[in-house]
């Protein structure tokens, strides 16, 4: 992953061209399982580049996530539909559910764009599609924007991503 321009996890040298992406898997007894990167704290407003070789099950993004208040953005990616979630602390709101095809061969590659109210979502071959979100209330501290990635299946072990490869920017707010 890349973020400010700086790669996130672990690397060999000279190993950049050739990388193939991570893979996530649900552990065998659980339905989904989870990757955090706390690189992107404070970034309010966020562009990700994301391409996924395959998937098995959902993945669901969380952006601009404040743990402490239950606070978050998800946008999720279903067999037949683009889920957009809203979470102020207190009370969870889809946003969005649009409907979709994945491509036959299994990859995905999409744009996904976070800045102020409104969430961009591109894929190829597809219109761009935004979503409106209510307004929220900024956390004082403005210690909040950890990134989450999670696959999840309807049974246990079932969820899987397959080379995601992400570019994390910061936009301007």
């Amino acid at each position: 992953m890349s973020l400010y321009g700086r790669q996130w996890g672990v690397f060999k040298p000279g190993a950049q061209a050739e990388y193939k992406g991570f893979d996530m898997e649900a552990d065998p007894e659980r339905r989904g399982d989870s990757i955090v990167f706390n690189g992107a704290l404070r970034s309010r407003d966020l562009k990700l580049e994301l391409d996924i070789e395959s998937l098995v099950g959902e993945l669901w993004i969380t952006m601009r996530a404040d743990l402490d208040k239950g606070r978050c953005v998800r946008i999720g990616f279903m067999s037949d539909y683009l889920l957009v979630d809203q979470s102020d602390g207190k009370t969870n709101r889809r946003a969005a559910a649009l409907p979709w095809t994945p491509p036959a061969d299994g990859r995905i590659s999409a744009l996904v764009s976070l800045k102020g109210n409104r969430v961009e979502l591109s894929l190829p071959g597809q219109p761009t599609r935004t979503v409106e979100l209510a307004p929220m209330r900024e956390p004082k501290d403005k210690l909040y924007g950890l990134l989450t990635f999670t696959v999840h299946g309807k049974i246990r072990g079932q969820g899987q991503a397959k080379g995601v490869r992400v570019v994390a920017t910061p936009l301007p707010s």
